[in-house]
């Protein structure tokens, strides 16, 4: 639907040099700041290309797509330069709201990884961590042993070993695995 303060010769002319606005905006120069997508930088050439069919004078400024492409350059570099310059308003260092300490915030421009880790760590709250007593450890572990264990009697073990064994004589090849691991003395095990 064209814009309604266009004339239909701009609206040609924004048309003609719609299909510039995704393959400039794909550019890796455009490093897009959080908070942000690549549909928003397109959505801003949408604007950047209305704005510039408004202007364009033929005499003044050339071939018309030569002129939308340094239009889009120029306005994504403003509109994502705004955007940086906004969030690093937000990012200023003001006190935690909760304990009142200045908080260090990562610079968003750092390349180091371990860095913005260790700033994404200082601005966690610190978590309590309670751990179990030993005993408490140790009665846990005879609840889940007899849970699983509990209920296997010997006669099961060998009625299961039975039907591994006669399935690997049939030439099932994952019951001969089994078999053979078990049977396979462990590394440094004597003979």
């Amino acid at each position: 639907m064209p814009d309604p303060c266009l004339t239909p010769e701009q609206t040609k002319r924004v048309e003609d040099a719609y299909q510039l606005i995704p393959l400039i905006a794909a550019r890796p120069c455009f490093r897009i700041p959080p908070g942000l997508n690549r549909d928003d930088l397109e959505s801003h050439g949408s604007q950047v290309l209305m704005e510039a069919a408004v202007v364009y004078d033929p005499d003044t400024h050339g071939e018309w797509k030569e002129y939308a492409r340094g239009e889009l350059y120029s306005g994504f570099r403003r509109f994502l330069s705004r955007a940086w310059d906004r969030g690093k308003r937000e990012r200023t260092d003001a006190p935690d709201p909760d304990t009142g300490r200045q908080i260090e915030r990562a610079d968003p421009d750092a390349d180091d990884p371990a860095g913005t880790a260790i700033a994404r760590e200082t601005m966690a709250p610190p978590q309590v961590i309670y751990l179990p007593s030993p005993a408490a450890v140790r009665d846990r572990v005879h609840k889940l042993r007899a849970a699983m264990f509990g209920s296997i009697r010997e006669e099961d073990v060998a009625a299961i070993m039975g039907r591994v064994m006669t399935a690997a004589k049939l030439g099932d090849m994952k019951a001969a695995n089994v078999v053979v691991n078990l049977l396979r003395p462990k590394y440094g095990e004597k003979d």
